[in-house]
């Protein structure tokens, strides 16, 4: 089931100013959080992670970043070189997964075949039902992306984009 939550100063009649937030049985949440704290450790005692990438990583701050920051600014500016820094805000970057990206993704990184198996039947054949008001919509199926406010959604998305680094 998920509930649409308006985003913070949005207009409430425009569709796009809502998130869309997955509601999962506490089972699923428990399920899901043994899951991806062994996927987790296992990205991060093997290095998969780049290392730019501070997002949503334990030991790994925004004050961190911002000291690097600090420090390759500080280099360049001593050797009279340029500095680039490229953010990126990505909308609606769950939607925008493809499951078999991150699937391939993970078996590249010799995953368990299990948990393989698990990630990908999690992603597939997902369906969802849109509740407002105490109305529920009929079932909708769900081609590709991550669901919003699920825990190991947060770790698949750090794997889609873990290659976009220049």
């Amino acid at each position: 089931i998920v509930i649409p939550i308006l985003k913070a100063d949005k207009n409430k009649f425009e569709i796009n100013s809502y998130r869309p937030i997955s509601l999962t049985c506490t089972l699923c949440k428990l399920l899901e959080k043994i899951v991806n704290r062994r996927l987790v450790w296992y990205l991060e005692t093997s290095h998969k992670f780049i290392k730019q990438q501070y997002g949503f990583r334990r030991h790994h701050s925004t004050q961190d970043f911002l000291a690097t920051l600090h420090t390759h600014i500080s280099e360049a500016i001593k050797k009279k070189q340029h500095t680039i820094l490229n953010a990126l805000d990505l909308e609606k970057a769950y939607d925008m997964v493809w499951k078999n990206i991150v699937i391939d993704i993970l078996s590249s990184w010799s995953i368990d075949s299990n948990m393989i198996k698990f990630l990908h039947n999690f992603l597939t054949d997902r369906t969802i039902q849109v509740k407002v008001n105490n109305i529920l919509s009929e079932h909708t199926a769900i081609e590709n992306g991550l669901p919003q406010g699920s825990i190991i959604s947060v770790t698949l998305f750090l794997v889609a984009i873990n290659d976009i680094y220049l």
